[in-house]
C-alpha cells in the first residue's frame, strides 16, 4: 500500500475500520494531537537534555496511549471502546504527569500571572502548550464518562508544558 491510496478524496478517512467524514469531532482532534507532536518535536530539539527526556516521554504516551484512545471512543456514547482510556496506562501516566507537574512547580514556583521566557526552547514549549489546549478543546464533545481520563492527561499535560517552558 503506497501513501496516496485516493480513499479519502471523497472527505472521508478510515478510524478503527469505519469510514467517517474528515469533519469529524475525532478526526479533528486527533489531528490536532498528530500537530502537538510535531510542535513537540521541534521543540525537543533546542531543549536541553532534562526537558528533552521529558517531551519524549509525552511524545510516547500521545502516540502509544492517547491517540489510539481517541480513535477508540465511541462518539455516541462518549465511552471508550477499550479498557485503554480508564484501565490502560493513561491514569499512570496521568499520575506521571502530576509529579513532574509538582517538581517543576518546585523548580519555579508561580505565584501570580507570568510571561515566557523569550528563549527559542520556552518559546516552541509554549506553542506546544498553546496547541495542546486547542486538542483539549477538541477532544471534550465526546471525552465524558469512560473517556475521561484523556480529558485528565491532556489538562495536566498543558500544565506541564507550562511549567517547563518557563
Amino acid at each position: 500500500m503506497g501513501v496516496s491510496t485516493k480513499t479519502g478524496d471523497g472527505g472521508m478517512t478510515d478510524l478503527r475500520g469505519f469510514r467517517v467524514s474528515k469533519t469529524d469531532s475525532r478526526v479533528e482532534a486527533l489531528g490536532t494531537l498528530d500537530e502537538l507532536d510535531a510542535v513537540l518535536a521541534d521543540a525537543q530539539s533546542v531543549c536541553d537534555v532534562n526537558i528533552k527526556e521529558v517531551v519524549e516521554t509525552i511524545r510516547g504516551d500521545l502516540f502509544s496511549l492517547i491517540m489510539p484512545a481517541v480513535a477508540a471512543v465511541d462518539k455516541s456514547a462518549g465511552q471508550a471502546k477499550t479498557a485503554l482510556s480508564e484501565n490502560g496506562g493513561i491514569l499512570l501516566a496521568v499520575t506521571a504527569l502530576e509529579s513532574r507537574i509538582k517538581k517543576y512547580q518546585e523548580i519555579n514556583p508561580v505565584s501570580g500571572f507570568v510571561r515566557n521566557r523569550k528563549t527559542p526552547a520556552a518559546l516552541k514549549l509554549n506553542i506546544a502548550r498553546a496547541v495542546c489546549r486547542r486538542a483539549e478543546r477538541r477532544m471534550v464533545p465526546f471525552c465524558t464518562g469512560g473517556a475521561k481520563s484523556l480529558l485528565m492527561y491532556i489538562n495536566r499535560l498543558s500544565d506541564l508544558l507550562f511549567l517547563i517552558s518557563l
